[in-house]
């Protein structure tokens, strides 16, 4: 499928996805408040760490090596067998240590979480299988309807009054009914893998392990830190300060996964250089809704988390951070996808150790002086040093130009659509016609997207005409 209908494929299937479970996530927060999300998403937390090993560098490794098409049935069967070996080692872990992680949580979830933790490893190989073998689009839709499902089993749990444990069972069902979809798509057989796979794999995996804890450490790191020092409460009012502010990070997670396949295929076939302009282009749209997003964000801050509950409102400034942290990440995970797909794995793992070591110690030291806006702090200027060393060590290799016309035109859009809302949003002239906090911030974004995308359409040629040349 062509790189343009597989992008928009993965963004719609996404944007669904995420409008789903953002109002979804509106209830929860109402019905259970912000301590028992706080638990919740601790767990979560935990879940992402305790995968780290089987997610991190061989499934990352086994998407690479199923891309470049030679022998990708051998690398599919090894991934079968280490995610099980790994499953059952991190189960013995668990089990271990169940009393420490119990107290940690505050519930005793640690069986449950052993489950967890082998589905979750599954799915995610099922998900880059797919991906390596450029069905993108597949991988996208099943990954949104496995947010789908998960959501309305987890709804399902809280209308009946089961809380936290309704949580987690919605993740395990919606998993446990995907997996077999997954695998009906996914194209492989059972082949022995040989030394050569296995040494290839490793080869790749010492490198790219570093991707997922970058991801986790982005996401989870400063809700485990702040979990040491904060209460379970203002854990949970955090956390919905980030499923907010996570909500503009898809479209730039749909141009990496559909922008991988093509860049993995034109570096294997020695052509480096020629990968310039997708990385250019891939970079200059990342933002196109995080700017907007940061904006939005800013000015209606305490009326959209008001949406949520009373007690959330106390992460009006921790919002806005966040929201300028995914617009960060979004051009840092276009420069590091970018070093991955040309093959220069090495490289990418400077990077990400580079933006990982600094996330960590400044969430330490930032989350415990100054709790909610410390850790946030932290995993601003974290990703900004990491985006900037990302985008020097991609430059030496390949041949790219910053996109400061196209993102210019992203920022002045941003700009305008946010001075219209301002306008509105003071004059209560739309409050006065909804009646309901929530229809208010509906009108206001769909307002506001409306101006947005009018604005910077009539300033974009490519946009108008649909010609990503570069991308596309």
């Amino acid at each position: 499928m062509e790189l343009r209908k597989t992008t928009l494929i993965v963004f719609i299937s996404k944007i669904f996805g995420s409008i789903f479970t953002f109002i979804a996530t509106i209830y929860f927060a109402r019905r259970l408040g912000a301590s028992i999300l706080g638990q919740y998403y601790t767990i979560i937390a935990l879940l992402a760490w305790l995968t780290l090993v089987g997610e991190s560098g061989i499934l990352n490794a086994i998407r690479k090596r199923v891309s470049e098409r030679q022998g990708q049935y051998a690398y599919i069967t090894a991934g079968i067998i280490i995610v099980t070996v790994i499953s059952i080692s991190t189960a013995v872990i668990l089990i271990i240590f169940r009393d420490l992680i119990n107290r940690y949580v505050g519930s005793n979830v640690t069986y449950l979480l052993t489950i967890l933790v082998f589905f979750r490893l599954m799915g995610s190989f099922i998900q880059v299988a797919l991906d390596g073998q450029d069905l993108v689009h597949i991988s996208g839709i099943l990954q949104s309807f496995r947010q789908a499902a998960q959501t309305v089993i987890q709804l399902l749990f809280i209308i009946l009054g089961i809380g936290l444990l309704g949580l987690l069972y919605g993740i395990l069902l919606s998993l446990v009914i995907t997996i077999p979809l997954g695998l009906y798509f996914l194209k492989f057989r059972l082949e022995m893998p040989r030394k050569r796979h296995i040494y290839s794999l490793v080869d790749y995996a010492k490198y790219s392990w570093l991707g997922r804890i970058k991801s986790k450490s982005f996401r989870q790191s400063d809700i485990i830190i702040l979990g040491m020092f904060a209460s379970s409460e203002t854990v949970g009012i955090y956390s919905i300060g980030w499923t907010v502010a996570a909500f503009f990070h898809f479209f730039s997670s749909s141009i990496s996964k559909s922008v991988f396949p093509r860049l993995s295929n034109i570096s294997s076939n020695g052509s480096v250089n020629s990968s310039a302009d997708i990385i250019t282009l891939s970079m200059g749209y990342s933002g196109l809704f995080a700017f907007p997003g940061l904006v939005g964000g800013f000015i209606l801050r305490h009326k959209l988390l008001q949406v949520y509950g009373a007690e959330f409102v106390n992460a009006s400034e921790v919002l806005v951070i966040l929201i300028g942290s995914v617009l960060l990440y979004s051009f840092y995970t276009q420069c590091v996808n970018g070093l991955a797909g040309i093959n220069r794995p090495d490289l990418s793992f400077n990077s990400n150790a580079v933006f990982i070591t600094s996330n960590i110690i400044l969430n330490l030291i930032l989350g415990w002086k100054f709790g909610m806006i410390g850790v946030a702090t932290a995993s601003l200027i974290s990703i900004l040093i990491g985006l900037l060393f990302a985008y020097w060590t991609l430059s030496k290799i390949v041949r790219i130009s910053f996109p400061s016309r196209i993102i210019m035109k992203q920022i002045i859009s941003s700009v305008i659509m946010g001075a219209v809302v301002y306008i509105l949003s003071i004059s209560n002239f739309v409050s006065e016609i909804t009646n309901n906090n929530l229809l208010n911030i509906i009108a206001l974004v769909l307002v506001g997207a409306l101006i947005y995308f009018t604005i910077l359409l009539y300033m974009s040629e490519d946009l108008r005409s649909g010609h990503l040349d570069g991308i596309y």
